[in-house]
């Protein structure tokens, strides 16, 4: 089970980098990073702020899965905590992407 969790938390990572191959890298110069429905634009940034929380992201995933990986023979719960964890940490990367590009 914890193979297949930390797959999909890999399938899950690699759409997102190729959501930015494909879609942001060849963008405009200023993007929309976040906005609110009072305010209006809060945080323009450029390709470099996405693929910097892109790198930050993926680092924190397969940190997750590593210390999943060194935790499966000592503790199973721990484990399990650290797969998961990477899964939705790699979920809501994608999400973010999303409403990136779909703002852009």
């Amino acid at each position: 089970m914890a193979k297949i969790i930390a797959t999909l938390s890999l399938i899950l990572l690699a759409i997102s980098w190729g959501l930015y191959f494909n879609f942001l890298s060849s963008s405009a110069d200023i993007m929309v990073i976040h906005f609110s429905n009072e305010r209006g634009i809060d945080l323009l940034g450029d390709r470099g702020d996405v693929l910097g929380i892109l790198i930050l992201v993926s680092g924190m995933v397969l940190m997750n899965l590593g210390l999943g990986k060194a935790f499966s023979a000592r503790d199973i719960f721990l484990s399990r905590l650290f797969y998961f964890s990477s899964t939705l940490i790699a979920l809501l990367l994608l999400i973010v992407l999303a409403v990136i590009l779909s703002i852009n």
